[in-house]
């Protein structure tokens, strides 16, 4: 009897101690948005998280094992929407070396471009380094023409100033108030002008003034100058100039002539020298067209060619050394780093699918949670994956609690369940 009662008794007490230590079966979530909560063991956890591991650490890895990840996240639906449509991860069961022929082609088709671009602006640079060759033969041409001008410019205020200090002596019997043309001996000139010049529209065979000392005609643009000398000592009238021009000797007369002609040059040396030019370039046309056929546009082009030709040998030389060993690491860094830039989503997709689903959380927040499980994983999901949050509800924490509550300042991102321990 007394036997009977002592286990009645500890029957109870060990019945009540297991009521005591229950897990809830409801949960209130306080995070909002869609949720779905999933049972989770340290198993799941940690091999899901190794393989994190592994995918995080692919410098090394094999190219076989390589080609066995690559193929399952081809086989992932989760990373279709973020791979560009030339994506490696698009191609069912990839085979690199399949991939290498195909990166061959490709080369070489991309050679064969860069030779033919290649071609085009060497012909193009051809035709204009011959044009400016000519250019510069034709302006080599008209420089020759054009320094005989350069030298006439020279010439004129050399032999101005010759001729003007050698007949400073003819004219100071002249020097006096009287004469009209008072000499300055501090700057070395007459006070009053010794020469001038007509202007006329049209060619006249001899500029006529008995008074006056004319030179040949000067013709500049479409006009022509009667440059003379002006007799200021000879007196005021017409007779006594005449009178006095024909008292000059034949050299007298040349000379002053040839100063008249040099004052009016020198005077008007820009207007005269451009006049110059023109008439060089009227009687060589077709050597100016030559010369002006090469532009500074032209110039710029023709640097611009070269350089891009240069460019583009270097890419040629670049092809050209591509081998099919260099083409297939090439193919296996790419495929790295497609696998990187997918890798959450991949992850992702293996989390949920390793996990069992236990319930939705409700509008109201509350959700069901069945007995049986120390471990749950609550998703709350977001438009954007990058915005899922999760949070971990232990339940040893909940002990004999009617409801397992999950406040939002608990929540952690999708990257923190990678070092996340149970």
């Amino acid at each position: 009897m007394y036997y009977l009662r002592y286990m009645l008794i500890l029957s109870c007490s060990i019945l009540l101690s297991a009521c005591g230590d229950s897990y809830p079966t409801a949960g209130s979530f306080s995070g909002g948005g869609s949720a779905t909560v999933f049972s989770l063991t340290s198993e799941e956890l940690t091999a899901w998280q190794n393989e994190g591991v592994k995918l995080n650490n692919l410098s090394s890895i094999p190219e076989g094992d390589l080609l066995s990840i690559t193929n399952n996240f081809i086989a992932s639906k989760s990373i279709k929407p973020y791979l560009t449509k030339n994506s490696l991860l698009l191609n069912d069961n990839l085979n690199l070396d399949s991939q290498v022929e195909i990166k061959r082609q490709e080369i070489e088709k991309f050679i064969e471009k860069l030779s033919n671009k290649i071609f085009e602006l060497e012909k193009g640079k051809t035709e204009l380094e011959e044009r400016k060759a000519r250019s510069e033969k034709a302006n080599t041409e008209l420089k020759k023409s054009l320094s005989a001008i350069d030298k006439e410019e020279k010439d004129i205020s050399l032999e101005y100033d010759r001729l003007n200090l050698k007949y400073v002596k003819f004219f100071s019997p002249y020097t006096s108030r009287k004469a009209g043309a008072e000499y300055d001996k501090v700057n070395k000139r007459f006070k009053k002008k010794l020469f001038s010049y007509d202007t006329m529209p049209t060619k006249v065979a001899s500029c006529k003034a008995p008074q006056l000392l004319y030179a040949t005609p000067i013709k500049v643009d479409n006009y022509y100058f009667c440059a003379y000398f002006i007799p200021i000592g000879a007196g005021s009238s017409k007779t006594q100039k005449i009178s006095y021009i024909a008292s000059l000797t034949s050299h007298e007369k040349s000379t002053l002539r040839k100063l008249a002609d040099l004052n009016f040059k020198k005077n008007n040396m820009r207007r005269y020298i451009k006049s110059r030019v023109k008439e060089v370039e009227e009687k060589n046309k077709s050597l100016v067209s030559i010369a002006k056929s090469f532009t500074y546009r032209d110039e710029k082009q023709l640097k611009n060619v070269d350089r891009t030709i240069t460019q583009l040998n270097s890419q040629l030389s670049s092809a050209k050394a591509i081998d099919d060993i260099e083409i297939k690491q090439q193919l296996i860094v790419l495929v790295k780093q497609e696998i990187a830039k997918v890798q959450p989503y991949y992850l992702h997709e293996k989390l949920i699918n390793s996990l069992t689903k236990v319930s939705d959380v409700q509008v109201d927040g509350s959700f069901k949670l069945p007995t049986g499980n120390d471990f749950y994983l609550i998703e709350s999901q977001s438009r954007v994956f990058e915005n899922n949050k999760y949070a971990l509800l232990r339940m040893n924490h909940f002990k004999n609690l009617e409801v397992a509550k999950v406040e939002a300042n608990n929540l952690f991102s999708f990257k923190e369940l990678s070092s996340l321990k149970l």
